[in-house]
């Protein structure tokens, strides 16, 4: 039954003319009245997205409920850093629950949600709504392409990711003080603890960025998931079925999975290599936890050139499809640069050849002191085998082509980082070494010289912004006190019978209107100084030598003196002839060769397939 009205309504409702409106006119105007009531409190909006931050990840699209977010191409845009692609999320509001799921999970903060209440739903937000296309209007589907609200509405809790607070700062590995470590070649950083290894883990937000970084996409959030939960078996585990190499790319790995780590874009990226280093050091026996089982053998032969990462990680892979596997290794033990290239206090030997022998218990075959070209013919290994893998590497170094370069005291990177693991240097305590370099090798002679004794300058044709060594590797070297001489560009080495001085000029940089590195230029204007020098150890990159392969065989797979080309298998123009690793991947990294001999391995497979 209704009740009767009040007469006195109408009356009462002349309180509406003095109160201020509910509702924004258009032009938009400042209310300040629905910052205190008259907006509900639960109010969230459409979203904003800073396209600085975003780095296309996909988590708001996979998490949301109601799958109202869908990833589109959007080229005009800068990624966040080199590795973030170009896909941004496109909201459609007829779907949108604005239940914020989506803000939660933005690993870089860029997707928010804005309290603003007019909003263009165009790209062009020049646009009125009037202007606007009617079937983006109907359609209520909007790409949010604009920077953060200057009112925005719901905001996740600050330092809360994906339902857990995040620590944004590293934990880093302990560390002998550069005044002890540059004693001696021991080992100067520490493995993490349970402790230490577990907290670092749990900043992983399981994204998956640092996959598409990684050169030989491991399963880096599994591995890193395991580590959080205490189980470094399951961990390695997961390291293996892409990597038979753990330890020795958790010690020395070029770790460009880091750059891409999006807790590095609000704080500092996660430690991956070094959480790699605790897995494969808290498993005695790799095999009792790795999953991977050998296929029963299927009586093909393969071999493979040289020992180094490429063709210990072919060697592997193979093993386990069944194929009996051969190594030939130049030198008297395995591992390649790994082995004489690299310093003790970076990759101890008894960890090399931890990861090396628990590839060799598979059964592969290993012969040392075998020089292919001279001891076999390669001809030879073409008739004999089902198929050949070269992954020998970049062996020739490449010289400074000025003169005194003959003089005794005058070496090449390799050739004395080979004697500093052979422990054959002259002494070197007290003596002036100038290395001639800015890569990792050249830290390596700097760094080894420094802990034999040396004075040592680091001379540079560029800037040490440009130097392409680790950065860890050039502040630990400034550490120990290695000296940097900037945009020193090599003129000459005096002495009458051995090295006395070395000449250089300040050379000016112009900059890659590429984008590249500036280009270091020496003209008549450029001051030329001169050092006392000792020594003089040119460190600046090797080329391939492919002189045990015939003269016919280098033009018909095409090498040019630097590179083979091959297709994504590791497959050259010859058939049943394969290559990996520095001769045919210009990234030249120990994780990258690993990753080249993978794909091999699944291209030798494919090859032997189709020949059947």
């Amino acid at each position: 039954m209704n009740s009767k009205k009040n007469g006195l309504a109408p009356i009462s409702a002349l309180k509406y003319l003095f109160k201020k409106p509910h509702t924004v006119r258009y032009p938009k105007e400042d209310l300040e009245v629905f910052s205190i009531k008259g907006i509900s409190p639960n109010y969230r909006g459409f979203h904003t997205n800073d396209l600085e931050k975003c780095i296309g990840c996909g988590n708001c699209a996979r998490v949301c409920p109601a799958s109202a977010i869908e990833m589109v191409e959007y080229d005009d845009v800068e990624p966040a850093n080199k590795f973030a692609n170009t896909m941004r999320p496109t909201i459609d509001y007829g779907r949108c629950c604005f239940c914020g799921q989506c803000v939660d999970v933005c690993p870089t903060s860029s997707l928010q949600m804005s309290r603003d209440f007019i909003h263009s739903f165009h790209p062009d937000s020049s646009l009125s709504p009037e202007e606007e296309p009617e079937s983006v209007v109907k359609d209520f589907i909007w790409r949010p392409d604009q920077k953060h609200a200057d009112n925005p509405g719901y905001l996740r809790p600050e330092g809360d990711l994906f339902g857990k607070v995040i620590d944004f700062d590293r934990n880093e590995p302990r560390k002998e003080a550069p005044s002890e470590r540059k004693l001696s070649f021991a080992k100067f950083v520490h493995t993490y603890s349970k402790e230490e290894a577990e907290k670092e883990a749990t900043r992983c937000l399981g994204c998956g960025a640092c996959v598409e970084a990684c050169p030989n996409q491991l399963h880096i959030p599994q591995y890193i998931a395991a580590i959080s939960k205490g189980d470094p078996e399951e961990s390695l585990a997961w390291i293996y079925k892409r990597n038979p190499l753990p330890l020795i790319c958790g010690e020395v790995c070029t770790h460009q999975c880091e750059e891409a780590c999006v807790v590095g874009i609000q704080g500092e990226p996660l430690a991956i290599k070094w959480l790699k280093a605790y897995s494969s050091e808290n498993v005695l026996k790799y095999q009792d936890v790795v999953e991977e089982k050998k296929m029963e053998p299927n009586g093909k032969k393969l071999v493979a050139v040289g020992a180094g990462p490429a063709s210990l990680s072919f060697g592997y892979y193979a093993k386990l499809l069944g194929y009996d596997v051969t190594i030939y290794e130049a030198e008297d033990k395995p591992g390649g640069a790994m082995m004489w290239g690299i310093p003790k206090y970076r990759l101890p030997k008894e960890e090399l050849m931890k990861d090396i022998n628990a590839i060799l218990d598979l059964g592969i075959k290993l012969k040392t002191n075998v020089k292919i070209g001279k001891d076999i013919s390669f001809d030879k290994l073409m008739k004999d085998y089902d198929a050949v893998f070269v992954g020998t590497g970049n062996s020739k170094p490449m010289t400074l082509r000025i003169v005194g370069e003959d003089l005794p005291g005058v070496m090449q990177g390799l050739t004395f980082m080979k004697l500093v693991n052979e422990e054959k240097t002259p002494e070197l305590k007290g003596k002036r070494v100038v290395v001639v370099g800015g890569g990792n090798v050249a830290m390596d002679v700097a760094r080894s010289s420094v802990r034999l004794g040396a004075d040592v300058t680091v001379v540079y044709r560029r800037r040490i912004v440009d130097m392409p060594a680790a950065l860890e590797e050039i502040e630990e070297a400034q550490e120990e006190g290695v000296k940097f001489v900037e945009t020193g560009v090599p003129l000459q080495i005096y002495g009458e019978k051995r090295t006395e001085e070395f000449e250089y000029a300040i050379a000016s940089l112009v900059p890659d209107p590429k984008g590249g590195r500036p280009r270091p230029v020496v003209n008549d204007k450029s001051p030329h100084m001169k050092i006392k020098a000792d020594y003089v150890v040119a460190a600046i990159g090797q080329h391939p030598n492919l002189d045990f392969l015939p003269e016919d065989m280098q033009k018909k797979i095409g090498f040019d003196g630097k590179h083979v080309p091959v297709d994504d298998y590791g497959r050259t123009n010859i058939d049943g002839l394969f290559f990996g690793g520095d001769l045919s991947n210009r990234r030249q990294d120990i994780i990258s060769a690993i990753g080249a001999g993978l794909r091999a391995a699944k291209g030798v497979d494919l090859y032997l397939a189709s020949q059947k």
